[in-house]
């Protein structure tokens, strides 16, 4: 168990201390995206479905099959 907690604090250790100085909620979401590279992926593509809801789609993808 001791190692496992060394572990998980050598990697998390800097988001954790990054989270807990935040004053706000903002400021701590913030600083876990910064930390974690596929947090900060959220949201990408966004355009991409702009004009296209994922039932249409889908329901495009299968009509040309």
């Amino acid at each position: 168990m001791v190692g496992l907690l060394r572990k998980l604090t050598k990697v998390y250790g800097p988001m954790w201390r990054r989270m807990l100085n935040s004053e706000t909620p903002e400021e701590r979401l913030r600083a876990i995206v910064q930390s974690e590279p596929l947090l900060a992926l959220r949201g990408s593509g966004r355009e991409l479905w702009a004009e296209e809801l994922a039932d249409e789609y889908i329901r495009r993808l299968r009509d040309n099959w």
